[in-house]
């Protein structure tokens, strides 16, 4: 798990500012061309934070709001955060930071799904404040499809896929797979990346 961040934008024909980026690596090291946000452990939560001025102190209290980071945890030192817990304040200082681009490296092997998909959203909520790039890169498509708008597949650093079709991904999620179980028996139904919506399209169906 990294959060990096870059003052140039990486790879613009495949990511974009309005979106969250969801990055499918096989056999590549987009990390590479990332800096690493690296915490001072010793360092309480809110002097961190404030290490550098902060220029934009609205965004600043928005992020603290959106991912929940308590008067608790700002009282806290680094060391003391759990991981969940390190990885909003990291996602803070990256966002505050005067970067184009955010990676969220595999984020989600240290959050739950419920944690990880509160936390994109939430950035999604601010990207026009935000104004960088942000990637989630993960090798799970189960934790990518349903909490980014766009997709990217990079297989040994080269670009094999940019868009928002999952059709197009070079493997399937659990419910792409379940959907094609049902449509082996005529059920007729289209992909969707969210259960919810999956659920939705199932009551409908019955409801005919």
């Amino acid at each position: 798990m990294e959060i990096g961040i870059s003052k140039k934008e990486i790879l613009t024909r495949a990511f974009e500012k309005d979106e969250i980026n969801g990055l499918f690596e096989i056999d590549s090291c987009l990390i590479n061309s990332y800096c690493q946000i690296t915490p001072h452990f010793n360092y309480p939560v809110k002097l961190y934070l404030f290490k550098e001025k902060i220029k934009n102190k609205r965004l600043y209290e928005v992020l603290v709001s959106e991912l929940e980071v308590t008067s608790d945890i700002i009282k806290k030192r680094i060391l003391n955060l759990s991981s969940g817990e390190l990885i909003k304040v990291l996602i803070i200082k990256a966002c505050l930071s005067n970067s184009e681009s955010i990676l969220l490296n595999h984020i989600d092997s240290k959050l739950s799904f419920g944690n990880l998909d509160k936390i994109l959203k939430g950035l999604r909520r601010n990207l026009k404040d935000i104004d960088k790039t942000i990637i989630f890169s993960s090798n799970n498509l189960d934790n990518i499809v349903p909490t980014c708008t766009k997709y990217t597949v990079l297989i040994n650093a080269d670009l094999e896929y940019s868009g928002n079709n999952i059709a197009m991904l070079p493997e399937k999620t659990e419910i792409m797979n379940f959907i094609d179980l049902a449509n082996d028996r005529k059920a007729k139904m289209s992909y969707y990346k969210d259960p919810s919506d999956l659920l939705k399209a199932i009551y409908r169906s019955v409801k005919k």
